[in-house]
């Protein structure tokens, strides 16, 4: 493709010899570097991460309040999912799904949650082995909490504890997937 550039100066040498000198178009500014992580994710969409050794120090766990309800089967664990496939999850998570009782009276334990709300919207979603749905299930767990009930909060702390208790630190997570 043919491009006209205007000279900026022509010169004659005493050998005869005409030198011409045009300035091509400008250079392009370098841009600067994005000044925090989520404006690079935004710009580029892309995230890597890599875990350079066996954390067995650390244990934990993502807390969903809400996990019964429409946000959470929907939207919230089909994006958890995504997470694990894209092994943006520590090897050491466990996930697990809170709700009240009261509400969702068919969803009395972790298979009943997994059978009756999870795993038909996590077939949906693209990219998964039977391996991964496998593992993935096995890294989830179900608790009935009454918060105003103390004791059913008592037993969330004492299943989140049981998970961890062969690791020195335990790492919470709270995601709430609630109505206002």
């Amino acid at each position: 493709r043919a491009r006209t550039i205007e000279p900026t100066n022509l010169m004659m040498s005493s050998d005869g010899v005409m030198m011409v000198h045009a300035r091509g178009p400008k250079a392009r500014p370098v841009e600067p570097p994005p000044a925090s992580p989520l404006d690079y994710v935004m710009k580029y969409s892309n995230v890597s991460a890599v875990q350079l050794k066996v954390d067995r120090e650390n244990h934990y766990s993502l807390v969903v309040l809400g996990a019964a309800g429409d946000l959470a089967k929907k939207k919230t664990f089909p994006s958890i999912f995504q997470l694990y496939l894209g092994l943006f999850l520590p090897a050491n998570t466990s996930i697990i799904g809170v709700d009240d009782p009261t509400f969702h009276s068919d969803i009395t334990g972790t298979e009943d949650f997994w059978e009756k709300r999870l795993r038909p919207y996590l077939e949906k979603e693209k990219g998964w082995t039977p391996h991964d749905m496998e593992e993935f299930r096995a890294s989830l767990s179900f608790v009935p909490v009454k918060i105003s009930e103390t004791d059913t909060v008592q037993a969330l702390d004492r299943q989140i504890r049981e998970l961890g208790k062969d690791r020195a630190r335990d790492n919470r997570v709270f995601y709430l997937a609630l109505p206002s």
